[in-house]
């Protein structure tokens, strides 16, 4: 899918993504890969973009006991460093979110981050189940990334982790 918008002083947004799956018996594997950038009027000059990409499998393995796996990459945030894409820190323009590409040239390049996660999946019936597991954030030099997803709180370079357990019911 292709997202573009632009907006009344020039500036534009986009955003691609592909994504596929492959199911053979019980085990489901596929992935995801997206790009996003922004780019400011001719005038300012001010661009960033961000990629990402993820792989996972979700495999019943006996009965009605599974396990899901996934591991995600979000690539370095490129743009002008210095500057904040989408209107002043702590304002939004165009109802979009502002997003600090780089603060300095030198923190530019080194603000990914990858994730991994895996779940224990136990399926009570055919709409209830219950899911017990581990996720774990490590970002590089000046990510920001939580295991939650991407946080103005986060300091750079510090990693998080999460055990968590869920049951999901489909009405």
């Amino acid at each position: 899918t292709t997202t573009t918008t632009t907006s009344c002083h020039g500036s534009s947004e986009n955003a691609y993504s592909l994504a596929a799956a492959y199911t053979w018996r019980t085990l489901t594997v596929g992935g995801l890969f997206t790009k996003q950038s922004a780019n400011e009027n001719a005038v300012t000059g001010i661009s960033t973009s961000v990629s990402a990409w993820t792989l996972g499998a979700d495999w019943m393995f006996y009965g009605p006991h599974g396990v899901r796996m996934n591991y995600a990459r979000a690539n370095d945030m490129k743009g002008t460093p210095g500057v904040t894409q989408g209107g002043a820190a702590g304002t939004a323009t165009n109802g979009t979110r502002p997003v600090v590409a780089c603060a300095t040239a030198a923190t530019c390049g080194s603000n990914g981050a990858a994730m991994w996660q895996i779940r224990y999946v136990y399926a009570f019936s055919k709409r209830t189940e219950g899911t017990l597991g581990y996720s774990k954030t490590n970002n590089k030099t000046f990510g920001t990334y939580e295991t939650g997803g991407a946080s103005t709180n986060q300091l750079g370079g510090r990693n998080s982790n999460a055990f968590a357990m869920a049951i999901k019911h489909a009405f």
